[in-house]
């Protein structure tokens, strides 16, 4: 089909759009009230809840395991607190005997006898003697210093009460003041006032006391006992075997099968730790002075390593012990990896993107220690020799001494 030439283009605006055809048909008031009383969202609701409940339904064993986990870890973690607030209770009774009992007195008067000093033994057998005599003084002298004490109430309340007898016949006598009764009305007043906040102070004691001393009984059993390891879930083991404390690492030095360190730590030893374990490196440094009779040279054999590290929950190439130099021989300096450290790759050569060096003046990035400490070299005037296994990184050195 061709367009004739002589045709004339209508503008777009001129044209009329086609209406839209509605097809439908009329109906009465009452066909449009009972279509309009159809409500179908309460009829929906039900249908779609039987629905959901029955798709829930089709794996009803994944349903009933993912709750009984819920319902273990909920028990678990309810029986650590409860454990732990026993704990705490344990251990405050445990203060209280040691301080009727002066225990911490007692113990080191056992410990200078199993050491044989003869001179500490005789100190603190006089220190607990002195203590004894004076706690038998105090409770000599109890009965007359509350008899003071009552006194000195006593007093306190006549001087109180012969002031507001004077103040109130004051004001009986001056023209235009509250006068005798209101005097004593306002007192009433004050002390109807003070007696209910100390209602209400008692109130709020008594309410927050359970609470308040559960929470403190909490964290004295975090402080003393840690929860037996079947309360815990083989996750929150790993966890908790990740943290590397002062407390770990005694318990771990306690069990390496050196006689004297043993023998210090279950009498009630306590460790020096020189330098308190600290982060570093990907891992947990720490310095510590052993007891007397053993050296740090005794814990850096490979199966003293591999006690210690097995002790920490680590394996034998995560733990690093050595003979700190600066120090005496006493002092082992201890480093151990956190888990899964030592698989990483090791960090980005520092000269990578960036930098350059001198070699008759700077020193060359050249590697890094297990605890991530940066080697450098020198390179005038030097002489290498590289052995290591394959696949180890020989060439890469080379070209990077090289280059």
């Amino acid at each position: 089909m061709t367009r004739s030439p002589h045709a004339r283009r209508v503008p777009a605006a001129q044209v009329e759009p086609v209406p839209e055809i509605l097809d439908g048909e009329l109906i009465i008031e009452a066909d449009y009230a009972r279509l309009k009383g159809w409500n179908l969202l309460p009829i929906l609701l039900p249908i779609l809840a039987v629905a959901g409940v029955i798709r829930r339904l089709d794996h009803p064993k994944a349903i009933t395991m993912a709750v009984l986990v819920r319902v273990v870890r909920s028990a678990r973690t309810a029986a650590r607190a409860l454990y732990t607030m026993g704990q705490g209770f344990a251990s405050w009774a445990r203060r209280a005997v040691d301080a009727l009992t002066y225990g911490p007195v007692r113990e080191q008067i056992r410990l200078a006898r199993l050491a044989g000093d003869r001179d500490a033994l005789a100190e603190w057998t006089q220190r607990l003697t002195t203590l004894k005599d004076g706690r038998a003084e105090r409770l000599r002298a109890l009965p007359v210093t509350l008899a003071a004490g009552l006194r000195t109430l006593f007093m306190l309340l006549c001087v109180l009460g012969g002031l507001l007898l004077v103040v109130g016949l004051w004001l009986a006598f001056i023209p235009g003041s509250i006068g005798w009764f209101g005097w004593w009305t306002l007192i009433r007043r004050i002390l109807n006032g003070t007696l209910t906040a100390l209602s209400l102070t008692a109130r709020a004691i008594l309410w927050a006391a359970p609470p308040t001393l559960l929470v403190a009984a909490w964290r004295e059993g975090r402080r003393a006992a840690a929860p037996p390891r079947w309360l815990f879930s083989p996750q929150e083991r790993a966890e908790a075997d990740a943290e590397i404390t002062a407390d770990v690492i005694t318990a771990a030095l306690a069990h390496v099968k050196i006689p004297a360190l043993t023998r210090y730590l279950t009498s009630g030893g306590v460790l020096e730790y020189v330098v308190t374990p600290r982060e570093q490196g990907g891992g947990t440094y720490t310095q510590v002075r052993l007891p007397m009779g053993v050296t740090a040279a005794e814990l850096l054999s490979s199966a003293k390593v591999e006690l210690l590290a097995g002790n920490l929950g680590r394996h034998r190439h995560e733990v690093w012990p050595q003979r700190e130099k600066d120090t005496d021989a006493r002092v082992l300096d201890l480093w151990v990896a956190d888990k899964g450290t030592m698989d990483k790759p090791a960090p980005p050569w520092p000269l990578l993107a960036d930098g350059e060096v001198d070699v008759f003046r700077d020193r060359l990035p050249w590697g890094v220690t297990m605890r991530a400490e940066q080697i450098t070299v020198g390179m005038l005037q030097k002489h290498w020799l590289l052995g290591a296994t394959s696949k180890q990184g020989k060439s890469t050195v080379l070209r990077l001494l090289a280059l």
